[in-house]
């Protein structure tokens, strides 16, 4: 435990030449406080004499260790050795820090990208357990946090279940007419399976112009043969770009 509280109080642990003499403190009692001082923050503190001597039986005369600390606990260690005294300057420990702290920050993202990944499984593995079970209402929320969207709709065995923000059931209805009707086809426009994207649903179907608020974008995947439909809906989002120069200008 008290090693491991040293390597974390220190990031950087350099012994540039094991063979150099240990120079003791004078005085060793603070004459102030009537204790010795606390060398644990400081990188000039020499090491136990047993860990001198078990480097130099590696045959080691320099190292440099950069400890790897992820909330909070030690996690692991970046340890450099050299066989002859070794100097290297502040400005590339510091250097070598910086890469440390990257790398703690990359293996954060993995691990929240990991979490993420199986959160959403655990979602999906929820949503579909209630559709199967006929438990619409139960599966509109882990679907809507499937994806990144505003709102949901699942249309099965004639039952319409809405969650989030979403256009009116008389609009969705309406919505899912049009998707079923073969005279459009839209559902296969752009994806051979069935699969219907959109981020501007005015300008591809017929009276999107008056969702727009609610489902100015759309996913739609087909769940049977049968005409029942999961949709995903994001309202629409109206951006204002300022320009430096004349964008029209090559």
């Amino acid at each position: 435990y008290r090693v491991r509280r040293l390597y974390m109080s220190t990031r950087c642990r350099y012994l540039p030449d094991l063979h150099e003499p240990q120079v003791p403190l004078v005085p060793e009692i603070n004459p102030v406080t009537r204790r010795p001082l606390d060398m644990t923050p400081t990188i000039l503190r020499a090491v136990a004499p047993t860990h001198v001597e078990y480097m130099k039986n590696l045959g080691i005369n320099s190292s440099m260790s950069f400890s790897i600390i992820k909330d909070g606990k030690l996690i692991g260690m970046f340890a450099c050795h050299h066989y002859s005294g070794k100097f290297v300057p502040y400005v590339n420990r510091l250097v070598c820090e910086q890469i440390v702290e990257m790398f703690v920050m990359m293996l954060s993202q993995l691990d929240n990208e990991s979490s993420q990944a199986n959160r959403l499984r655990k979602f999906k593995q929820n949503a579909l357990q209630a559709l199967q079970n006929g438990q619409l209402q139960q599966a509109v929320m882990p679907l809507l946090s499937m994806v990144n969207a505003d709102g949901v709709a699942i249309y099965k065995n004639g039952q319409l279940t809405m969650g989030g923000y979403t256009p009116t059931s008389d609009e969705v209805q309406a919505l899912l007419s049009l998707l079923s009707n073969p005279s459009y086809n839209i559902l296969y426009q752009e994806d051979a399976r069935g699969l219907f994207v959109t981020s501007k649903l005015a300008h591809v179907l017929k009276g999107g112009e008056r969702i727009k608020d609610a489902a100015s974008g759309l996913l739609v995947i087909p769940i049977s043969r049968a005409g029942e439909y999961i949709l995903w809906f994001r309202p629409e989002r109206i951006l204002a770009a300022t320009w430096a120069g004349n964008p029209d200008q090559a």
